[in-house]
């Protein structure tokens, strides 16, 4: 990727080359970032391993918006999305996952891609299914792990886990069941309509913030619906520490209501 003001390379933030500050980097984003068309952002941390595999599947399906967010890796993530051709943003230290997710929902509305795919940097859902969720007409759209037709390839006791905190959130906020997968599409019309702004003050780790993402939509009045994906256990932090982060977030919401 290289700025058309100067011909340096590196880590692009929005408007400004890192080398020159040229404004004409807005010209070369726009390339990259296509308006009204399918935009995939992919927050990630640590993921060199995987992020250059995610990314060509993700252009062999023919999308060519990709947008990578560094949650502060410490490898060689940023140079292997730059050298697959994704656009990269980089968050400052201490970022987490919610970082990740509300910066390249500003890039990719600012931008105006339409609609906007939220992807795991780490193989968990497989990039072919993408296709499914973009089959389908509505405002926001959920890749389920837990509904018919979903495979999950995990441990017995992950999946159970999985399951009962689904039924748990929906029991709780007595709403129908609905999976807090980070697979998800939102139109562009969808993400206008979001108080987004609500959730800058939320915990940033992924299972408390995905709880919170899912608590927005159901208080919404938008048309959501769920399609079965492939879900396969990776490189999971999953712990007592998380699953005790996440119940505080959950008795939380509830405490909202």
């Amino acid at each position: 990727m290289i700025c058309p003001t100067c011909g340096g390379k590196g880590v692009v933030r929005i408007h400004r080359c890192p080398k020159c500050k040229g404004t004409g980097v807005i010209k070369w984003v726009r390339e990259v970032i296509k308006s009204g068309s399918p935009c995939v952002v992919i927050p990630a941390h640590n993921e060199a391993d995987n992020i250059g595999q995610v990314i060509d599947q993700v252009k062999a399906l023919g999308i060519v918006s990709v947008v990578v967010v560094d949650d502060d890796s410490n490898d060689a993530t940023i140079d292997v999305a730059r050298e697959h051709g994704a656009d990269v943003y980089r968050n400052g230290p201490g970022a987490e996952y919610g970082d990740g997710f509300l910066t390249g929902l500003l890039v990719a509305t600012h931008y105006t891609a339409d609609p906007i795919i939220f992807l795991d940097a780490g193989l968990s859902y497989q990039p072919k299914d993408i296709d499914k969720l973009l089959s389908v007409k509505a405002d926001v759209v959920i890749g389920s792990r837990i509904i018919k037709g979903a495979t999950y390839n995990g441990s017995r006791y992950r999946k159970l886990l999985t399951h009962v905190a689904i039924w748990t959130f929906a029991i709780v906020r007595r709403k129908k069941i609905m999976d807090y997968s980070g697979f998800r599409l939102f139109r562009l019309s969808a993400t206008r309509a979001l108080p987004w702004k609500s959730l800058y003050k939320a915990d940033k780790k992924a299972h408390t913030f995905n709880l919170r993402v899912v608590a927005l939509l159901q208080d919404s009045h938008l048309n959501i619906t769920q399609v079965p994906v492939n879900y396969v256990v990776t490189n999971s932090t999953l712990n007592w520490r998380r699953t005790l982060s996440a119940a505080c977030e959950l008795f939380h919401i509830w405490r909202q209501q």
